[in-house]
């Protein structure tokens, strides 16, 4: 097979191969660490004023614990603290690692300490209390230091708890395991921070079945309905981020594009023609709203459907990246391919696409959605391949074929004279070459 391409970017390894699988662009680097927020993860608030002990839990936490004033706390760093117990008996205190995604191998930083608290007695701190940290998959018990008298801090600086995420945003929940009946008297935890080391973003996922998208409120599901439905209030409702880790410039698969032309003539020929083609926009969101018959939303493009919301992702990307954003593609080329007898000739496309994970978040309230784009890149040049080679079986069949014609009467007197013996031989002999090539 002759082959000829037309590159517009760059290469990739298989691009032989570009019907079976889409060609991604490599990683710039190996992933390093990324830090993870942990919203209000030095317990700063609600501001506790004094030594006493307040009974807030902490902002931007879930769960039954209580927040402990920079006082009572005596952290080494000024912090205020987190109470692991409250009502007469353990409590708990949970939160999500925000962009945390499944196969992420995440590391959990902490402090810890016994109680100060003066209704503890000397048997319940001098060897230490015990918590269990969870992330829905394992649990692992931790014990603070001991302290010799009571009302004494004790506090262990940067102790570490790892683990593999098991799904997005992952929960982690500390849990006092102080028996029943211990008051407030239970383990004293601050300065909780994360990092993650990122997985390899998974580019076998097609365009057309993106994940579906998540939303919450705090630390809570929230329809993603809802979250859509604030977020298109206004153009600057809410805010998108770019997760830069998960989001990758890709190669689709090739297709064709315009016709196949075929040459069962004698002679080559310059064949010069329009070749056009269209690049849509695919998205987590409308995909959720067509699955659930919202119908609110055309399949696939929520440009055209919740225009702020798309404004919101533009503004984001742009910002994160310093490049063009843009929903969808229309080229139109004129080209003029030489064919040679006997061949086939045509013209393939590898489209130039983005995949971008982030999420919206709203500075009015604590609403978190999280979605996928896939939309042509502006920043990645589409790669066409101009290609030639021999007919098909059936190809050649139709060449050697009888050209359609009328019945054409006979009004003369005189038969038509048949061609000379080696006109009809010439004909058979390139009829026959075609069909050996």
């Amino acid at each position: 097979m002759k082959l000829s391409t037309w590159l517009r970017g760059g290469t990739c390894a298989g691009a032989a191969l570009a019907f079976a699988l889409p060609c991604t662009a490599p990683p710039a680097s190996a992933q390093s660490s990324v830090a993870v927020p942990v919203p209000n993860g030095d317990f700063s608030s609600p501001h506790v004023i004094g030594t006493n002990w307040n009974f807030a839990p902490p902002a931007h936490w879930g769960g039954n614990g209580t927040t402990i004033s920079v006082d009572a706390a005596k952290h080494p760093q000024q912090l205020q603290a987190a109470n692991l117990n409250y009502g007469g008996g353990p409590a708990k205190l949970y939160t999500n690692l925000w962009g945390v995604h499944a196969g992420d191998k995440v590391t959990l930083t902490f402090d810890d300490s016994p109680s100060r608290y003066t209704g503890c007695t000397l048997a319940q701190v001098k060897d230490g209390q015990k918590f269990t940290i969870d992330d829905g998959q394992h649990s692992q018990e931790v014990t603070t230091k001991g302290t010799s008298a009571v009302g004494t801090q004790n506090w262990e600086l940067d102790k570490t708890y790892t683990f593999t995420a098991a799904k997005d945003n992952t929960q982690v929940t500390f849990s006092s395991q102080m028996p029943q009946g211990s008051g407030s008297c239970g383990p004293m935890l601050a300065n909780v921070r994360a990092v993650r080391l990122p997985a390899p973003p998974d580019t076998q996922i097609p365009k057309v079945a993106l994940p579906a998208p998540q939303a919450y409120n705090e630390n809570e599901p929230l329809s993603v309905q809802s979250a859509v439905d604030y977020c298109s209030g206004s153009d600057t409702q809410c805010s998108f981020t770019m997760d830069p880790q998960s989001s990758y410039k890709y190669y689709d698969k090739a297709r064709v594009v315009g016709e196949v032309h075929l040459n069962c003539g004698r002679n080559s020929f310059d064949d010069e023609r329009e070749v056009d083609y269209s690049e849509k926009p695919f998205d987590s969101i409308s995909r959720y709203y067509a699955q659930n018959d919202l119908a609110m939303i055309p399949p696939d493009d929520i440009s055209q459907g919740k225009p702020k919301l798309a404004s919101q992702v533009d503004r984001g990307f742009e910002q994160a990246t310093n490049s063009p954003w843009t929903w969808k593609r229309d080229v139109k080329r004129t080209v003029a391919p030489r064919i040679q007898p006997g061949e086939a000739s045509w013209v393939e496309l590898e489209p130039a696409r983005q995949r971008v994970v982030g999420y919206f978040t709203s500075p009015r309230n604590a609403y978190r959605l999280f979605s996928t784009f896939d939309v042509p890149s502006e920043t990645l040049s589409d790669r066409w391949y101009q290609r030639t080679g021999p007919m098909t079986d059936a190809e050649f069949a139709m060449c050697t074929s009888d050209r359609p014609t009328a019945i054409t009467p006979d009004l003369r007197s005189a038969p038509v004279a048949v061609p000379p013996q080696s006109e009809m031989k010439a004909t058979r002999s390139f009829l026959l070459k075609l069909k050996d090539r």
